[in-house]
């Protein structure tokens, strides 16, 4: 059996490292289209059972600042869509060390 020389072994641990990198760039650039998704989707859920009301809430809420607008139900996906947009970037973690 022939040995590798050890170029070649480095070369296969650079192409791997390469490939991790890629790998989580990759699924964090897919993070942003999948919170917006399901910020979108749990807007469509929340119209399904509590359109009205939101609607109502907003639209009082929006009054109580001096702001006429029109709001309806087919906004909500939009706007839960938009705060998960939002939210995505104002992340915070928090880490607890009890020793």
């Amino acid at each position: 059996m022939k040995k590798r020389s050890g170029f070649f072994e480095g070369l296969g641990i650079a192409v791997a490292t390469l490939g991790a990198f890629v790998g989580v760039l990759f699924l964090s650039m897919l993070g942003l289209p999948f919170a917006v998704f399901f910020g979108w989707l749990a807007g469509h859920i929340l119209c399904l059972f509590a359109g009205g009301f939101i609607v109502t809430a907003i639209t009082a809420l929006l009054g109580a600042f001096g702001i006429t607008a029109t709001i309806t139900t087919s906004m909500i996906p939009l706007f839960t869509a938009a705060l998960a947009f939002f939210g995505y970037f104002f992340k915070s973690t928090q880490t607890n060390n009890n020793n």
